[in-house]
């Protein structure tokens, strides 16, 4: 085959697998029209001026303080309620005018807090919480204060379309198949594949506990520089679609004696995210061991503020990495101050010596004086592909506090240089 021909195939097979992809998305405006749906929700708010607001949160507080120390699930969401109809920082609310004004902003606050501490303080909180957020799924009342409008994803109308199509997107994904076989010829073709899969697995994936050695065990090639990219992607077991997914990006440039980071978590739907930014230093560095201390400040979309104070602490061996990355204390800066310690347990346990497969239990424990403790623990399955080990991809089931599942995939891509 001359080598115009040769050019003219690969174009042919590039369209076909460009093709096969395609054909599967909703082109049509009308899919889209019945895959997604604006809902607006409404509701008729009395009118209310300052001393009636404040006489509602008077009335509430005393309740509540009647009650204690068990509250009933009326008066949990009754608080709750009201907190949200007079919140600020910038969130939707039928009372602006009052929801700035200092007064009735410092009542709130007070309220919201007795609420939350004298929940967390019950024992049959976890049921007191499921009911509490079953009904404001379902109240017309918080959902016209919570949700003003939302965007509600058909996802039968995008896999139905998408079923329907399937059988054309096999046809493209077979010519290019076998577009590819006749450019190449099988032995190739095999190869090629092969070598294909096995990048894709070793540029995804992993933790500090698998490139230290290549980092700082490459006496042919030393480097000082690595740049580490974390991402992570959990998701509840819980009944509901579309899902909620929780998404954690983390950046980290490691340099010889230093280090910066910064993380980032976003719950789309629930228009929540946390932030991190900050850095240290290594208060020990060799092949077998890391030892840092770090500093952070923190921020969250309530413009909840800390400062963060803490360590991380690695231990490589050739079968088992202890893996300690956070060890910290945070402060509390905006409001009343809190103070919370946090641990993180995340160490590796290789199947074999130096092994591409291995068992990643994670446990996340913290405590905030004056609250209960929270805390999520699960176990990873984590390939570790590539000949540096380098890299992993991770897949774990994790269950929290408040007896929910959840599971999480986390992809790290590190480069040394």
């Amino acid at each position: 085959m001359d080598k115009i021909g040769r050019t003219l195939g690969y174009i042919v097979v590039v369209l076909c697998f460009v093709s096969s992809a395609a054909v599967l998305l909703p082109w049509k405006q009308s899919v889209w029209g019945r895959a997604l749906e604006t809902v607006s929700h409404t509701y008729d708010f009395p009118a209310l001026d300052k001393a009636q607001a404040m006489a509602m949160i008077a009335e509430a507080s005393q309740r509540t303080l009647a009650e204690l120390p068990n509250l009933s699930m009326e008066t949990v969401y009754n608080n709750f309620m009201l907190v949200n109809k007079f919140r600020g920082s910038g969130l939707f609310t039928p009372y602006p005018g009052l929801a700035n004004d200092p007064a009735i902003s410092a009542g709130v606050w007070q309220l919201g807090r007795m609420n939350v501490n004298a929940l967390d303080a019950m024992p049959d909180r976890l049921k007191i919480r499921a009911a509490v957020e079953q009904r404001r799924k379902t109240d017309p009342e918080f959902l016209a204060i919570d949700k003003p409008t939302e965007t509600v994803w058909h996802w039968d109308a995008l896999t139905a379309y998408a079923a329907d199509m399937l059988p054309f997107s096999t046809l493209f994904a077979l010519a290019g198949l076998i577009g590819l076989l006749r450019l190449w010829g099988l032995a190739k073709f095999v190869n090629v594949a092969g070598c294909t899969l096995s990048f894709l697995l070793s540029v995804t994936g992993g933790a500090i506990a698998q490139t230290v050695k290549k980092a700082e065990g490459d006496k042919k090639k030393k480097t000082e520089h690595l740049l580490q990219l974390d991402l992570r992607d959990s998701s509840f077991l819980t009944a509901g679609s579309p899902p909620d997914p929780n998404l954690q990006f983390r950046v980290s440039l490691y340099e010889k004696r230093w280090f910066v980071e910064t993380v980032n978590t976003t719950t789309p739907r629930q228009k929540k995210f946390y932030s991190e930014v900050g850095g240290g230093v290594f208060l020990k560095k060799t092949s077998k061991t890391w030892l840092l201390a770090d500093a952070f400040k923190s921020e969250n979309q309530n413009n909840d503020r800390s400062l963060i104070l803490g360590s991380q602490f690695y231990r490589f061996w050739p079968r088992i990495t202890w893996a300690f990355p956070v060890l910290r204390y945070e402060h509390g800066i905006t409001g009343p101050p809190t103070n919370t310690f946090a641990v993180v347990a995340n160490p590796l346990l290789r199947f074999v010596r130096k092994g591409r497969f291995g068992l990643a239990p994670d446990v996340n424990l913290r405590k905030t004086l004056g609250k209960p403790r929270t805390w999520t623990a699960g176990l990873g399955f984590k390939l570790l592909p590539g000949r540096q080990r380098s890299n992993s991809l991770e897949v774990g089931l994790f269950r929290n506090w408040q007896n929910q599942w959840s599971v999480r995939a986390r992809s790290t891509i590190n480069f040394a240089f």
